[in-house]
Parts: C-alpha cells; sequence; structure tokens
C-alpha cells in the first residue's frame, strides 16, 4: 500500500554566498533529522531569481544540490519577495499536507511529522501545526489547553502564528487565503498572523521548539531592518 504524501516545501534565496550556507545547512539538518513514519515526503523547492549585483550569484550551485537530492526546484521569477516565494513553495506540490520550510531554519533533532499530520487529517478544525516557536518569557508564544496531547497556541497571546516550520493542510488556502506578495519585507507574516487571530484559527504545537534561526543575513537586497550581519 502506498503512503500518504507530505510535501516538504523549501523557499531558498540564492543571492549571497551566506544564504546559500544557510540551505546546505537546512537541508543537511532535515535529511538527517526528518522523518514520516506513516508517511511518505516529498521534497520541493521554490528560488527566487532576483539577483544582488553586488554579491555572487549562486543558482547553479542550488541547481546541482536540488538534482542531486530529488528535490524538484521551481524558479520564481521577478522581484524577490517573501510572501509570493512562499505562496510558490505552497503551488508546487499535491499531497494533502505541506510542511513549509524557510532556508535559514536549522532542525536541532530528530522530528517525525506523521503524529501531527494524522491529527490534521482527524481534526479538519485544526489549520495548524507549529514545530517552531518564539521562546521568550515576556513576549514568546503563549498556550492554553490541549488537543490528544498537543498543545493550543493561545489565539490572543503573544506570537500565535510565524513563518517559523510548520504542517498545513492543502485547503489551509482556501480557509484562509494565501501570503501577502507586495509591501515590506516581513508584511507578509504580519498580515496572516492578525488575519488567523481575527479569523479565531485553531493552532496546535510541538511539545517544544524543533528549529533554530540561522539566517543573520537578509534574504531580500533591500531589508530595511537592521541586521547583525550587513549584506
Amino acid at each position: 500500500m502506498n503512503k500518504p504524501a507530505i510535501d516538504v516545501a523549501l523557499v531558498a534565496w540564492p543571492n549571497h554566498p551566506r544564504r546559500m550556507a544557510y540551505f546546505r545547512r537546512t537541508l543537511a539538518a532535515l535529511r538527517k533529522n526528518l522523518s514520516a513514519s506513516r508517511h511518505a515526503l516529498r521534497w520541493v523547492c521554490s528560488s527566487e531569481s532576483q539577483h544582488d549585483p553586488a554579491r555572487t550569484w549562486h543558482g547553479e550551485e542550488l541547481e546541482a544540490i536540488c538534482r542531486e537530492h530529488g528535490i524538484g526546484l521551481h524558479w520564481r521569477i521577478g522581484k524577490a519577495a517573501l510572501g509570493a516565494n512562499m505562496n510558490a513553495a505552497l503551488r508546487l506540490g499535491a499531497a494533502p499536507l505541506i510542511f513549509l520550510v524557510q532556508d535559514d531554519y536549522e532542525l536541532l533533532e530528530p522530528l517525525d511529522l506523521s503524529p501531527g499530520a494524522d491529527l490534521l487529517l482527524r481534526h479538519g478544525e485544526v489549520d495548524l501545526v507549529r514545530y517552531s516557536y518564539f521562546l521568550d518569557p515576556h513576549s514568546g508564544t503563549r498556550f492554553k489547553g490541549s488537543l490528544e496531547g498537543w498543545r493550543r497556541v493561545d489565539i490572543d497571546g503573544t506570537w500565535p502564528y510565524g513563518d517559523d516550520p510548520h504542517l498545513r493542510r492543502r485547503d489551509f488556502m482556501d480557509r484562509w487565503g494565501w501570503y501577502l506578495e507586495e509591501g515590506r519585507h516581513g508584511a507578509s507574516e504580519s498580515q496572516m498572523l492578525l488575519r488567523l487571530v481575527h479569523g479565531r484559527a485553531t493552532i496546535v504545537a510541538a511539545d517544544r521548539c524543533y528549529f533554530g534561526h540561522v539566517g543573520e543575513v537578509a534574504s531580500v537586497i533591500d531589508e530595511y531592518r537592521p541586521r547583525a550581519v550587513p549584506r
């Protein structure tokens, strides 16, 4: 019997040597630690094609890596935008479940996606399963109650949603729409957060944060916020 599938949808930005290093690090950690005991993982990647005239371009390197690992690669044409690139990644596969991962989130320990996948397929009211969230005693993601052992995210608390790695059904977009594709970098995350809070989305989270963020260099060439390492 064929196992039901999960699309692992990666989002890439090969416009800087550090961004390419992040992709390699992210992929290596996923290949080492990510599994789905009762599902088949199908790997796809959406990459931006906008070059940075001040930096080296690593598109051919990305193509070689994806070819080596059997990852279906799609190039998005136009000005780089986080929301647009995530939308493109979400459209690539056909599996009923999607695990969305940006190229600078490192999976720190073994993670089996099948328990979360089973939960989403059993409970149509659950919109997202988060495997990464902001940890801070004052402004981190809050929790309130549980569902089958999964922590319920407090939709009225701080940071109930983030663009960090999470699992969703493909019908998520039918209910909640797609990411904002225009505006400042990061606006897509804020707009989706407000939409989910206003609509009283049901979001659950894993027992702990499985990912660490490693992206010090901005993905877009016109980032307006100060970063630890400038482009």
